[in-house]
C-alpha cells in the first residue's frame, strides 16, 4: 500500500515514518508534504491508498487541500488520517463528530495510530467513506449553518446517516444508544450516549432529562413535573431524573416558546406555567 504525508512539522514526520516502518512493512511513502501547494501536487500526480494530514500546514489547511481538489474533479478515493495539535472541542472536532470520521491528536500514541491505520486499510465500504468525506466537507465550508445530518456508527461498521430533525429522542442503552425517530424506525448506534450529548444539547434543540435520555425539544408533547413524565410527539412517555426533571422546569420557565412559530396561546401557557395557577404539568398542544 501507498501512503503520503502532508505534514509540517519534522519531527513528527519522522515519528510517522518510524511507525509505519515498524508497524507495517507493506506500507511505502511514497512522498511527503508540508505546505498545500505541494500536498496537491503529489495527489494529483501521485495514486496513493491513504494519506496521512495534518489539519493545519504552511500555506492553509488540510480542508484546502480537500477543496483544491475537488475542484480539480479528481475523485477522493483514497483514505484519510487527519492530525490535529488541538485537543479541545472546537469547530473542526465537532465537524468530524458529525461525519463520525476519526482523527489523531499529536503528540500521536502508537496504540491509536496502529487502530486507524488498520481501519484505513481493512475499510469494506468506500462509498460510504465518501459520503462521510462529503458531509465533513460541506460542515467545513459552511461554518454559519447548523448541520442537518450525523453520521450514526451501527453494529458491525456500517454507518448510517440521520436528519437530525427527525430524531424524537435518544436513550442508552448498555454501551449502546437507540435512535427513535418520527416514522417510527429505530437506529441502534454502537457508540455511547455520550458521544452524541455534546453535539446535538449545544448545536440543537435537545435536552437531557436524566443520564440516559437526550430529547428533542421540538417533539416535546407536555411534562409532568409532579411525576417527572415527559412524553414525546409518539405518545412514548419517558421518565426523568431529579435533576433532569428540575433543569427542564428551569428551562421552560427562561424560556417561553420552546421553538419558534409555536401559538400565541401556547406562550400564554407557558408565562403562566409555574406560576399562577401552581401546575407542576404542562401540555404542549
Amino acid at each position: 500500500m501507498k501512503v503520503i504525508i502532508i505534514e509540517d512539522i519534522a519531527h513528527e514526520v519522522d515519528l510517522i515514518k518510524s511507525l509505519l516502518k515498524k508497524m507495517f512493512p507493506q506500507v511505502e511513502v511514497i512522498g511527503q508534504a508540508d505546505n498545500v501547494v505541494d500536498g496537491v501536487k503529489l495527489i494529483t500526480s501521485h495514486n496513493p491508498d491513504f494519506i496521512l494530514m495534518d489539519i493545519e500546514i504552511m500555506g492553509g489547511t488540510s480542508y484546502d487541500i480537500l477543496n483544491q481538489i475537488q475542484r480539480l474533479n479528481i475523485p477522493i478515493d483514497f483514505e484519510i488520517i487527519f492530525l490535529t495539535g488541538n485537543r479541545k472541542f472546537d469547530y473542526a472536532t465537532m465537524a468530524f463528530a458529525y461525519s463520525a470520521l476519526d482523527f489523531l491528536t499529536k503528540p500521536i500514541d502508537p496504540i491509536l495510530f496502529e487502530s486507524a491505520i488498520n481501519k484505513a486499510i481493512e475499510r469494506s465500504n468506500p462509498q460510504q467513506y465518501l459520503n462521510q468525506i462529503q458531509l465533513f466537507m460541506d460542515l467545513v465550508r459552511s461554518p454559519d449553518n447548523k448541520n442537518s445530518k450525523l453520521a450514526v456508527h451501527k453494529i458491525g461498521g456500517v454507518i448510517s446517516f440521520v436528519q437530525i430533525d427527525q430524531i424524537v429522542y435518544l436513550e442508552a442503552d448498555k454501551e449502546v444508544t437507540r435512535f427513535i425517530f418520527k416514522n417510527g424506525e429505530e437506529v441502534i448506534s454502537s457508540r455511547n450516549l455520550g458521544q452524541y450529548d455534546q453535539l446535538l444539547v449545544n448545536n440543537h434543540r435537545f435536552f437531557s432529562i436524566s443520564n440516559s435520555i437526550l430529547i428533542n425539544l421540538d417533539e416535546l408533547e407536555s411534562y409532568d413535573h409532579s411525576e417527572k413524565i415527559v412524553t414525546m410527539s409518539n405518545h412514548k412517555r419517558l421518565y426523568a431524573s431529579r435533576r433532569g426533571g428540575q433543569d427542564l422546569k428551569n428551562y421552560i420557565n427562561k424560556n417561553i416558546s420552546l421553538s419558534e412559530g409555536k401559538s400565541e396561546s401556547l406562550i400564554n401557557v407557558f408565562k403562566n406555567l409555574f406560576t399562577n395557577n401552581g401546575s407542576s404539568k404542562v401540555k404542549i398542544k
